[in-house]
């Protein structure tokens, strides 16, 4: 039976966190993960031993062909107003037509200033893409020590 299930390649970018993502998204590892490849990408490579290829690399700029990726996942790492759209149309660019995302994302809460990436603008921008199944949910929220408050969403979807 477990030779029967479907080989997928599988990325969690920030794999810093030791693959806690993967976890995260349902990836399982032992004698019923899926068949396949699992990749950790990090703008630093780390000496631990995983059961999981890692590679070098920045979420804004996936090493990966168009429609390659059968899964994305990333827990706490994709952030910030200059890489969120960037590190998306990434995700969206690599993933194969039925592929699934699964991941967080930070964003300050501050809907009165134009240059902030926050949530509704972030789910304007994912409906612009071409996504099924989108769902953009509160996780909780928190002020960094700017006294800003950030909000973290959990984003999943499937790529058309």
């Amino acid at each position: 039976m477990v030779d029967n299930l479907p080989k997928r390649k599988v990325l969690d970018i920030g794999f810093s966190d030791f693959g806690r993502g993967l976890n995260y998204a349902g990836v399982q590892k032992g004698p019923y993960a899926p068949k396949g490849t699992t990749i950790g990408l990090d703008p630093h490579l780390l000496d631990i031993d995983t059961p999981f290829r890692q590679i070098e690399g920045i979420g804004e700029d996936l090493p990966f062909e168009d429609s390659t990726l059968d899964r994305i996942t990333s827990r706490y790492v994709i952030g910030g107003p200059a890489d969120i759209k960037g590190t998306i149309s990434e995700i969206v660019r690599t993933l194969k037509p039925g592929g699934s995302a699964n991941f967080t994302v930070t964003v300050e809460v501050s809907p009165s200033e134009k240059d902030i990436f926050n949530k509704s603008r972030l789910v304007r921008y994912l409906k612009t893409l071409p996504l099924r199944n989108l769902r953009v949910t509160s996780k909780h929220s928190y002020k960094d020590n700017r006294d800003i408050v950030i909000e973290v969403l959990k984003i999943s979807f499937r790529k058309r």
